[in-house]
Parts: structure tokens; sequence; C-alpha cells
């Protein structure tokens, strides 16, 4: 049995850790803690030999098919299908869990978008805080829900070929409208931009490519099977596609729209913030995506500045002219 709760939320912490393909080790796990403590203010900081036990009490008490990887230099689970049957979750994490599904729920197509309804029923079912009434729950809503259609029974098929690592055969129209047939191997599946995206194997041209799910007209499974390939995960960053990531960029914000650039930045520790006596602001980014930081200077309108990357500047320039030259 786990001995207190703070042992059980160590416990699931380290399973999620497992499930995720992080490949936790003692050390990487007790960072993680202490990063935990900072940002839901609980005390989780443990030892190495607190960290050894919890996992001797995973694999001796719930026959957690647990192993070491030395490549990686962490542990890994020798098979997705063991479950950590954890007791009650406490207030916090019900929150967390059922703000997740909310928003999870808001930007997937059904089915999945019901089975993620009913999950979050019978979580409540089980686990009731009082925090959480049915108002609380219904108010919920994520502002980037999908843009655009997807037929339900043509992401169940997406889904479930990736989730089983199934091939899958689908007729494709994309932006020009040309159709074509394709056998897919669906590595990655993607919520970029308001929309779905399934990174895949394409057996047709024999190369990697991106499909938008809601493009696809038609998606059936076959009996073959491909194996996972941590490869495709590269240059993701967020986006399903491979686009130029630009390094070390410093943005200047005028004193008008400084207010929510800050609050937009503020949740990310990886930027700099630096407030000017004007009301200005000075962010660098450590790495953004060219297209976006484009797309965004632009659509600021005169409000923020490029301060470094005198290429990118001129780019910027030249397409701010071309728009001007639009309204002549």
């Amino acid at each position: 049995m786990v001995a207190n709760n703070k042992q059980l939320m160590r416990l699931v912490k380290f399973v999620a850790e497992l499930k995720k393909n992080n490949y936790p080790n003692c050390t990487s796990f007790i960072e993680k803690l202490k990063n935990v403590d900072i940002d839901e203010n609980i005390y989780l900081s443990c030892s190495v030999k607190t960290i050894q036990r919890d996992i001797k009490a995973l694999k001796e008490i719930h026959k957690a098919p647990i192993d070491f990887d030395h490549e990686r230099n962490g542990y890994y689970l020798k098979h997705h299908g063991w479950s950590f049957e954890a007791p009650v979750y406490s207030e916090n994490d019900m929150t967390s869990l059922i703000i997740a599904s909310k928003l999870a729920e808001s930007i997937t197509p059904n089915p999945l978008s019901s089975q993620i309804s009913e999950a979050i029923d019978e979580l409540l079912t089980s686990n009731n805080p009082e925090i959480l009434d049915t108002a609380t729950i219904d108010s919920i809503v994520a502002s980037s829900a999908l843009n655009v259609k997807i037929k339900a029974h043509i992401f169940k098929i997406v889904f479930g070929a990736w989730k089983q690592n199934r091939t899958i055969n689908i007729r494709y129209s994309n932006a020009d409208g040309e159709i074509s047939e394709r056998r897919i191997d669906p590595h990655v599946l993607s919520y970029y931009n308001k929309a779905w995206y399934v990174k895949a194997y394409c057996h047709l041209k024999e190369s990697i490519r991106t499909f938008a799910v809601h493009r696809i007209m038609h998606a059936e499974l076959t009996e073959y099977t491909y194996e996972f390939d941590e490869k495709m995960l590269e240059g993701i960053n967020g986006s399903p596609f491979n686009l130029d990531i630009i390094k070390d960029v410093k943005l200047w914000c005028t004193a008008e729209i400084s207010t929510y650039i800050v609050e937009k930045a503020a949740a990310d520790r990886t930027l700099s913030i630096e407030h000017n006596n004007d009301g200005s602001v000075i962010i660098t980014y450590p790495t953004i995506f060219k297209h976006d930081l484009i797309r965004w200077l632009l659509a600021e309108g005169g409000n923020m500045k490029l301060l470094t990357h005198p290429s990118l500047q001129a780019e910027v320039k030249n397409k701010a002219l071309e728009i001007a030259k639009l309204y002549r």
C-alpha cells in the first residue's frame, strides 16, 4: 500500500514520466519534483534513496514492468498495457485533471471528445471536490477551439491507427483540391493553429509528409503495422511542420501592448523581460518559429520591433512594403 499522500503523488508523477517515455532517473526526477514544489506550492522534494524506494514499491507492490535503459540513462515501461491503480485523487489533482480534460474536449473532434466527456463524468462519480461544481466545470472553455470540421469516423480511424501503430489507406485532398490515394504510417498527431495534423511516412512518396486531418476524405485501417520512429519528433516543437527556428530573438514592444505581451510571456520561464521607463518592454525569446515571428510583427502594426537579426528585419520590411502597395 502507498504509505502517505506525498508518496502517492510522487508515484503518480513518476508513472506519468514513464508513460510519456521521458526515461526518468532518480536525479532527473528529483529535479522535476523541485520544479513541482515551486509551480504547485507543495513539498515533494526528497532524496535519491526515497525515489529508489518508490521505484521498488512500483515494481513489487504494483507489479509495474519497469526496467532501466543504460543507453538513455533512465527507467521505462517494458509494455504500456500496465496501469497504475491509484487511490482517490486529491482535490488539486482532480482540479488539474478536469481542467485539462475540458480543454482537450473542446479541441478534439468526435468520437474522442465524447469519450473525454464520459471520462470526466466517471472521474466525478468517484471523486467530487467541492471546488468543481457543475457551473465551474461548464465554465471551462478553450479559446483555441477547432476552426475546421473533421468527420468523426475519420478522426476515430486516424487516432486509432496512431495509437496502435497501424498503417492506413487514405483519400486526401490537398489545399489546391487535388485528390490522391495514399498509404501512410501515422507517427505523430499534432494540434496546431486550430487544426489537427498527422505527420506520417507516405508510402506513395516514400518520404515523410504532413497531412491535415480535415482534408482526409476517406480512411481505412489495414492489416499492416509499423515501428514508431522517434526521429519523427525532431523539429516538431509544437508544430507538425519543419518550420525554421530563430534563436535569441529580441523584441521591443510599445507601452500600448506591453501589458498583454508581458502577461502572455510571464508563464514561459525561458523568456527574459526588460521594463523601460516609458512603459515599453523588451522580451528575449531563446527560440521562436520564423513564420510565427514574421506574422506577429506584421499583425502588431508597428507596436513591435525586431531588435536582432538584420536579415530578418529586412525580410519583415519588404513584406510590409508589399502590404503597403496594396493600399496605394
